[in-house]
């Protein structure tokens, strides 16, 4: 089930999936997760086989050739590993504390973790925030000279990219005839001259 998650002025799609489990054998599921940009990891802090099924989780993806988080790869051709955001969900719920500190010694170094309830919504709006992070993009404002700007639509780049990437997202003949641009950046640049291969930052 897709939707959109918005944050601050960008839109993220969400895809809900089925669990990643044996009692739901669904072989589209691997293909999806490994086309994603990203991966949300989400548990039940209520459930009291957490961790168990948490295993059974990652033990199917691993049969998929799918690692989660940080870990590294076999040296094998067609493996993927996704950048992952571990959600704590139902953090009300009362084994909820004791549940995270378990999470959090068993795979506090493979995933960074974010508790969330959504019944209450405590912790949703960092988790908007990870979610974005996680995806390793940034926007970019652009705007006319003598012109006023608008922060109502940025370009989404890859970090990393310069400003000639940017020059290739708003056309191409843009991208041949750029020598420079000016930069506004807060508590930065104010209109400073930048190059073609400048990198960009959100």
């Amino acid at each position: 089930l897709p939707g959109m998650m918005p944050y601050e002025d960008v839109q993220v799609q969400l895809v809900d999936l089925p669990p990643v489990h044996p009692d739901f054998p669904e072989s589209w599921l691997y293909q999806i997760i490994r086309n994603a940009d990203a991966a949300l990891l989400v548990v039940d802090l209520s459930d009291p086989d957490l961790l168990e099924d948490l295993e059974t989780t990652l033990g199917q993806l691993t049969g998929a050739k799918v690692q989660l988080g940080e870990v590294e790869l076999p040296d094998v051709p067609g493996w993927v590993r996704k950048r992952t955001l571990l959600v704590a969900n139902k953090i009300d719920a009362s084994s909820a504390p004791e549940g995270l500190e378990i999470l959090r010694d068993l795979y506090g170094e493979r995933f960074h973790l974010t508790r969330v309830s959504a019944e209450t919504g405590e912790g949703l709006e960092t988790f908007r925030r990870l979610a974005f992070e996680l995806l390793e993009v940034i926007r970019v404002y652009t705007k006319a000279p003598g012109k006023k700007l608008e922060r109502t639509a940025p370009y989404i780049l890859k970090r990393g990219s310069r400003l000639i990437d940017l020059a290739e997202h708003i056309h191409h003949d843009f991208l041949a005839q750029l020598k420079y641009a000016r930069l506004w950046r807060e508590g930065r640049f104010e209109g400073q001259m930048v190059n073609r291969d400048h990198v960009l930052e959100d």
